[in-house]
């Protein structure tokens, strides 16, 4: 009875080892990817309800799903998402970027799958029309509300000017009439940085003022420049110049997609107009751009 008893336990003992055996080790759970994304359309874009979608993200998830790897999408900026890749805290990103040789240092790239062109609209006009654009461009209100305030700077800083310099200085004396004109004179050509030299301050206060306005011309000068470079990205640095054809262009970089910028201030008949260019492209790529770019005129506002 004891060995029957014993001979079983044995056997039962046995087959639950061999049962055991048989089971195969459980599967690890797949690790979920973290994936960086930004805003950045056509290529990815945000709906209301906070789905991510566009070109890469869609082509992304199809990638995702065919190689069945589970992905969480998070948002994060570009610098921060490159930084995530390279210290392993994303496993890779459904954005856009440029591909410049210190970002390749870093992390890996995949190969092209899309390619851009740049076109330049111009509008063909006829002669007569050509004036007419002008005259549209000259007279809208926010022109003439630039015209009314530089108008009334001018004639402060050189009436500012006739009254330090009248008395002791001979090129703003004479009757009031006179010395204000000279003034005034002084003022306009400072304004523009022509600065012809033969009405010059020698007071104190009158030089005081002069450099002053000098300032204010040059912040004056750069406003249009500042303000659309801004207006592209706010953290964009100046770093140096390219002479395209006789034309100075500024360019800019500290982009978060890592595109330069390039800025000039061209005169044509409809007045001065600041551009910019920027794209995914080499430095030869942005000459030809330039050149195109400075050499037709600029589509008249509506």
């Amino acid at each position: 009875m004891t060995r029957r008893r014993i001979g079983a336990t044995f056997a039962m003992a046995v087959l639950a080892a061999a049962a055991s055996a048989a089971t195969p080790a459980p599967t690890p759970a797949p690790v979920t990817l973290q994936v960086g994304v930004y805003q950045a359309p056509p290529f990815s874009m945000k709906k209301p309800n906070g789905e991510w979608y566009g070109l890469t993200v869609d082509l992304w998830k199809e990638l995702a799903a065919d190689m069945n790897m589970p992905y969480r999408l998070v948002e994060a900026a570009p610098d921060a998402i490159l930084d995530g890749i390279g210290n392993g805290r994303y496993a890779t990103s459904a954005g856009p970027f440029a591909v410049t040789l210190e970002r390749e240092r870093e992390v890996d790239f995949s190969h092209g799958y899309t390619l851009s062109g740049v076109s330049i609209a111009v509008l063909n006009m006829r002669p007569e029309d050509r004036w007419l654009a002008v005259v549209e461009a000259l007279s809208t209100p926010t022109a003439l509300r630039l015209y009314a305030g530089v108008v009334v700077l001018v004639l402060l800083a050189g009436i500012s000017m006739w009254l330090l310099e009248r008395r002791r200085n001979a090129m703003f004396a004479g009757r009031p009439a006179q010395g204000i004109g000279s003034g005034i004179w002084w003022a306009g050509v400072t304004t523009v940085s022509v600065g012809y030299g033969d009405k010059v301050p020698i007071t104190f206060w009158g030089r005081t003022v002069a450099l002053f306005w000098m300032f204010v011309s040059l912040v004056q000068s750069n406003a249009d420049e500042h303000s659309l470079v801004a207006s592209l990205d706010p953290g964009l640095v100046p770093t140096g110049t390219q002479d395209v054809d006789g034309v100075r262009w500024i360019t800019y970089d500290g982009a978060q997609d890592g595109r330069p910028v390039w800025t000039t201030r061209v005169v044509v008949p409809s007045g001065a107009a600041q551009l910019a260019i920027t794209g995914a492209a080499g430095t030869n790529e942005y000459r030809t751009l330039a050149v195109a770019t400075q050499t037709q005129p600029p589509l008249p506002s509506n």
